[in-house]
């Protein structure tokens, strides 16, 4: 009788380390994204959102988004990425810890309008967190892009173009 209290009290003693072995070998993260908010400016100190959009005109130039990391242990690395559509436009990594913000941009001269997603991750944790937000063309870029015609009349007839390249006006190359 006292080998099977022996046997047992062996075997559960093999059990309880490799629990302790294998639990210690794993690591467990509480770091979470608390947050995200999509904007135009941000604190320069803080990286905290000045302000909350849902909506941006094409010519902002740069959109930021502010994820809030909470309870990140050193280390801990946050990808943010940032789509149009489906299709990435980017991403960067930001290596934190503890509790604070964390300000992604992205910048363009002009920003395609559309649907657009920020999603923020814990690299190694299955923690992520999303936002979406639209872009729409501004309203210099609405009356660039509306398409004019010239009324039908004899004068337009008889309209020349320049052979001499000197002739033709500036324009500006960059899209």
């Amino acid at each position: 009788y006292q080998i099977r209290i022996m046997k047992k009290t062996t075997i559960l003693s093999a059990m309880f380390v490799a629990i302790a072995f294998v639990g210690a070998s794993c690591s467990f993260s509480s770091a979470a994204i608390d947050e995200i908010t999509i904007t135009d400016k941000v604190d320069e100190t803080t990286q905290e959102a000045i302000g909350s959009k849902t909506t941006l005109f094409s010519d902002a130039g740069t959109i930021y988004a502010s994820a809030k990391v909470k309870n990140a242990p050193p280390d801990t690395v946050v990808k943010g990425l940032w789509y149009l559509n489906d299709d990435l436009l980017g991403e960067k990594e930001v290596t934190v810890e503890g509790t604070r913000w964390i300000g992604f941009r992205i910048t363009k001269a002009l920003f395609t309008a559309g649907e657009y997603r920020f999603r923020a991750e814990i690299s190694g944790a299955d923690r992520s967190q999303e936002t979406t937000f639209t872009v729409q063309a501004s309203e210099a870029d609405a009356q660039e892009l509306t398409p004019t015609t010239l009324p039908e009349t004899d004068e337009n007839a008889n309209i020349q173009t320049p052979t001499d390249q000197s002739e033709l006006p500036a324009t500006d190359s960059q899209y």
